[in-house]
């Protein structure tokens, strides 16, 4: 819910450009699932804890000049042949050139050491580098509840050696072997 209010907030930013704070909760309730909840009580007390979050998001970013070059853009990827897809949350043009991908997360935040080795950024941006043929300056996380993001780069070195390991792991799951770090990459035709 959170991820697709911020996206719908965000495009109509790009075409709005002023979009004011009852705005957001009205895309913040269309967007809202009421289901999966442990009882009427809890899914209330998300629903209140989801409205104070966007409201402090909005204080940070409701008048911030921003141009978004791509909003929950899907990207497909081939590792060891095969073809992985994926979509980032905000690409955002960089004055200075080059791109910056944001990533949101929910739940607890990471400190910079752990956002400087986070291997979904490193994917993001391979994929924004091949896939998309954008240059990728700036690789942040935005925890949302925390109300921080965090920002890491890559170098060229690193984007190949994560691109060596992912098609290593794909390698090994081809054979049967599934240990490592990487399970969590599924991939779409195995």
């Amino acid at each position: 819910t959170i991820h697709r209010t911020l996206r719908d907030f965000h495009y109509n930013k790009m075409f709005n450009n002023k979009v004011g704070l009852q705005e957001l909760y009205s895309i913040y309730e269309k967007n809202w699932q009421p289901i999966g909840y442990l009882s009427e009580e809890h899914r209330q007390l998300r629903f209140e804890s989801g409205k104070k979050l966007l409201e402090e998001y909005f204080k940070k970013h409701a008048v911030e000049k921003v141009k978004h070059l791509g909003l929950e853009k899907t990207f497909n990827l081939s590792f060891a042949g095969t073809k992985f897809t994926g979509k980032i949350d905000r690409i955002d043009e960089l004055t200075g050139g080059g791109v910056e991908i944001v990533d949101y997360k929910t739940g607890s935040s990471k400190d910079q050491k752990a956002v400087d080795n986070d291997d979904q950024v490193t994917i993001y941006a391979i994929a924004t580098e091949r896939a998309l043929g954008l240059d990728p300056k700036l690789l942040s996380l935005y925890f949302v509840e925390a109300g921080k993001k965090i920002s890491t780069t890559r170098t060229e070195a690193q984007l190949k050696k994560t691109e060596g390991k992912v098609a290593e792991v794909v390698t090994e799951m081809k054979k049967g072997k599934f240990e490592g770090n990487y399970i969590h990459l599924i991939p779409l035709n195995p």
